[in-house]
């Protein structure tokens, strides 16, 4: 696999902007429990991630892939975040209402792990 190593900072770095500055309050707080949060979350995080990783790539990159083809990597990475969130959204909601925080910040962690591992997977099988 021939991954240049900017990439994977581009990818972190779009990642971090779409999943946390990209997320309101109300979607944090209720996208556990409520649908329509989670799901405008991830409406806000494929457009989001797809433009920071446009935008990294033309000012810090000399990789070039088509439009279409970053579209669609953002809307699968879109869709397997859709399912990883609903899922952590919730369990990590229980371990917190029931003040195990330690199980919290694993789950935390481990939905964290889950985007890394899919955002450079899908890029790599896509082969982008």
């Amino acid at each position: 696999m021939n991954f240049p190593v900017e990439m994977i900072y581009i990818i972190l770095i779009g990642h971090y902007v779409s999943d946390f500055l990209c997320q309101t309050d109300w979607m944090a707080l209720n996208k556990s429990s409520n649908n329509k949060a989670l799901l405008l979350h991830i409406g806000a995080y494929t457009a989001s991630l797809i433009g920071a990783v446009w935008f990294l790539m033309l000012v810090a990159s000399p990789i070039s892939i088509g439009l279409n083809q970053l579209i669609a990597w953002g809307a699968l990475n879109g869709a397997i975040h859709l399912v990883t969130d609903y899922i952590s959204s919730r369990m990590s909601k229980r371990a917190y209402e029931s003040g195990n925080l330690r199980r919290f910040w694993a789950i935390v962690g481990a939905d964290q792990l889950a985007h890394y591992v899919a955002l450079v997977a899908t890029w790599t099988a896509m082969g982008l």
